[in-house]
């Protein structure tokens, strides 16, 4: 199924390649525009699947890659404000390293549509609702973990807010919502394509029979009436009873947070004014190691909290060992056995340095803190308090699904602790608060977030925002949460089975394709 020879230059073919992905940064967060990604993948496949046959390979994944271009830059474009404006490494590094890391990434969209070209057969419905959607998410998946991962940008994320996806994602996570998605958009265009036949093609054989549309309509109404039908089951239940929680943000600027103890103070004053079963400030609040505070501070926010009744939990780094290796931690402080969680998955060249023999030196000019910090084991116990288990994770450990599911079914409430001042007033802020909102879905429990900056919320387990703070403001976020205990069908069996079933089809399709030669 091809349309005419196509009369389109290759100027004009990349031109829409680049504003499909430039487009894409409006569906997710703080935009929440989700159809813009049909948008998107709908003038992708435009490109891909008619005017394939007239480039040549070459060509072909650099329209891919130039797609995945436009797509991760404008999405993270923070990045490079990050690096230009907050760490200020300086205007020609900044744009080098920005337009590297997008580079790097835009390589799995060429690859998308190279690998999607190469081995896709002669069943059009066949091609875009199982072997693209397959192919896309196979990839996805594997940018998540290979090189240490980056799981942002995810298609699956674009969907929290779509009430007949929203029960896939405790099912299967936010790869089977990604896949399912892209199946449905990839039919869709399906039907467009044969519309747009019917009307110019003077060949009626070229036609696929009505049955097909009829057949793909059918398709939407079992995903959308399953789908329903899905979001109404509680995979976990209420444990306990609900316990209030103090979220603080203390709006410290990067300045004050690393040169001085000034800010000290600020958290000191916001914890006597906290009145909750837990209070939480965020990650490296206290940005000093515990033995060059000053003496008694910590003891004396320990007794403050006390006599609120409350539980006090810090960011702060901790030493681990008599060698000074350090963690960074979300400390228990009112615990008199100080429990605390660990970062896990650390962010490369910002905690910890790769290939220090090579980098070394350019961090030591750039005086960037704290990164040598160790990792903390990939199993860690919920910290027990208020009777309620609460299972941490740091900054964007959010991301990665399959890292915080075991620690999620020992626990009754998910927490994030962060410090997004390091990416100013971008969609930075906002796009970490959705990939929570898909968390809180997947494990169907409560999900609070406190951050320094912004954006400090409560989630519910259904992945609604239930309350939140304005950004860029000192203040407690004081609410409700309902402890849930029970294990999701994504918590007990991961990313595998939709994993398992993207490569099984991509097999298939390499299969038949070499076996048709």
């Amino acid at each position: 199924m091809q349309f005419n020879k196509p009369q389109f230059k290759s100027l004009h073919l990349l031109l829409i390649i680049l504003i499909a992905g430039g487009i894409s940064i409006f569906a997710f967060a703080p935009f929440n525009h989700s159809y813009i990604m049909a948008v998107t993948i709908l003038m992708l496949l435009y490109v891909i699947d008619n005017f394939a046959a007239y480039v040549s390979k070459k060509k072909l994944f650099a329209y891919g890659y130039f797609f995945g271009f436009t797509y991760f830059a404008t999405q993270l474009y923070w990045a490079f404000y990050s690096l230009y404006k907050i760490i200020d490494t300086g205007l020609i590094i900044s744009t080098l390293a920005y337009i590297f890391f997008v580079g790097f990434l835009a390589l799995y969209m060429g690859l998308i549509v190279t690998v999607y070209h190469k081995y896709k057969t002669k069943f059009a419905i066949v091609n875009l609702a199982v072997f693209f959607p397959s192919v896309w998410v196979f990839f996805e998946w594997l940018r998540s973990w290979l090189f240490s991962g980056f799981p942002w940008c995810e298609v699956g994320y674009t969907q929290v807010n779509i009430s007949f996806l929203k029960g896939f994602y405790p099912l299967g996570g936010s790869y089977l919502v990604s896949w399912i998605f892209l199946s449905m958009i990839g039919a869709f265009y399906f039907i467009i394509k044969n519309k747009i036949l019917f009307i110019t093609s003077r060949n009626i054989s070229n036609i696929p029979p009505k049955r097909y549309t009829n057949l793909i309509l059918f398709y939407f109404l079992a995903i959308i009436i399953g789908g329903d039908f899905l979001a109404k089951i509680n995979y976990t239940k209420p444990y306990g009873k609900p316990i209030s929680v103090a979220l603080i943000q203390g709006n410290i600027s990067q300045g004050v947070k690393w040169s001085s103890n000034n800010f000290l103070d600020i958290y000191k004053k916001e914890i006597a004014l906290a009145h909750a079963d837990i209070v939480i400030i965020p990650e490296t609040a206290i940005s000093s190691f515990s033995e060059y505070l000053p003496v008694g501070y910590l003891d004396g926010l320990v007794k403050t909290a006390k006599t609120n009744g409350a539980n006090l939990i810090i960011g702060i780094p901790k030493f681990i060992d008599k060698q000074n290796n350090y963690v960074n931690s979300a400390l228990l402080l009112t615990d008199p056995k100080q429990s605390y969680y660990a970062k896990y998955h650390l962010v490369p060249y910002g905690e910890y340095i790769p290939m220090k023999w090579l980098f070394g030196k350019v961090y030591s000019m750039i005086n960037l803190p704290l990164v040598g910090f160790s990792s903390g084991g990939k199993e860690q116990s919920p910290l027990v308090v208020a009777n309620q288990k609460l299972a941490f994770n740091i900054c964007y450990e959010n991301g990665f699904n399959t890292e915080l599911t075991a620690n999620a079914m020992q626990s009754t409430i998910l927490a994030n602790l962060s410090d997004m001042v390091w990416y100013g007033d971008t969609v930075a802020k906002d796009q970490h608060l959705q990939i929570s909102q898909v968390r809180a879905l997947e494990n169907q429990r409560y999900f609070i977030q406190d951050t320094n900056t912004g954006l400090t919320a409560i989630i519910t387990p259904n992945g609604m925002i239930q309350s939140k703070l304005a950004p860029f403001v000192k203040g407690t976020l004081t609410d409700m949460v309902q402890g849930r205990f029970g294990a999701t069908p994504f918590e007990i069996v991961g990313n595998y089975p939709i994993i398992i079933i993207c490569a099984l089809f991509i097999f298939i399709f390499i299969g038949f394709r070499r076996f048709k030669k």
